[in-house]
């Protein structure tokens, strides 16, 4: 039997957002996925924190054999390898789809995160990772949502369209509108029963 402490009580669960991930996508758009051909070089990935770390990445895109993803990260300035196969599956119109497969359940994913502190690559599912905004109550997905908007607004070029302006403004006041319903209510939690009584017959009076 495990003492006081023991086993999983309580353990919060990482968030995707705080996990330095390699996503294939990414690393076929810098050239590294081609197939039947070794690549590497140096890349930058986004770390939790808002910077980056830096880490080599070497892809061996194997059509007829084993292919192979290593890549070392420098973190607080120690190295680390990390390995993962890699999978080719054809497409209907030409051309291959590369997956990586989780180290940890051989299952196919798009991206490999590596949680804060952790030592090995995985999928999101085997890493029983949560995405920050499940965790966020209605207001909290709407303010974030609302401060992507802004900062997309910041970012427009003057010849963007006016339905592109609309769409992201209808994003922040759809934000400011339940800040405002919000308030409202916290206001009538502060008045006591008998004046919001009172101020509920003088909104809707009984007719003589």
């Amino acid at each position: 039997m495990g003492g006081p402490g023991s086993g999983n009580f309580r353990r919060r669960r990482a968030y995707v957002e705080e996990c330095i991930a390699i996503r294939m996508p990414e690393l076929r758009r810098l050239g590294l996925i081609q197939a039947d051909h070794i690549r590497s070089r140096h890349i930058a990935l986004a770390h939790p924190s808002g910077g980056s770390i830096p880490a080599w990445v070497q892809v061996d895109a194997n059509l007829e054999g084993a292919s192979w993803l290593v890549g070392r990260l420098h973190q607080a300035g120690e190295a680390s390898e990390y390995r993962a196969r890699l999978e080719a599956v054809p497409q209907p119109l030409g051309g291959h789809r590369w997956f990586a497969l989780c180290p940890l359940t051989g299952r196919r994913c798009l991206t490999l995160f590596l949680r804060p502190g952790g030592s090995h690559l995985g999928s999101r599912a085997a890493l029983d990772l949560t995405y920050l905004v499940h965790s966020l109550d209605a207001y909290d997905r709407a303010h974030k949502r609302a401060s992507k908007a802004e900062a997309a607004l910041r970012g427009l070029s003057r010849f963007a369209r006016r339905p592109t302006r609309e769409r992201l403004w209808s994003v922040i006041w759809q934000r400011d509108e339940m800040l405002d319903d919000l308030i409202e209510r916290l206001h009538e939690a502060l008045i006591s029963p008998k004046k919001l009584r009172a101020a509920q017959l003088n909104r809707h009076p009984t007719a003589s």
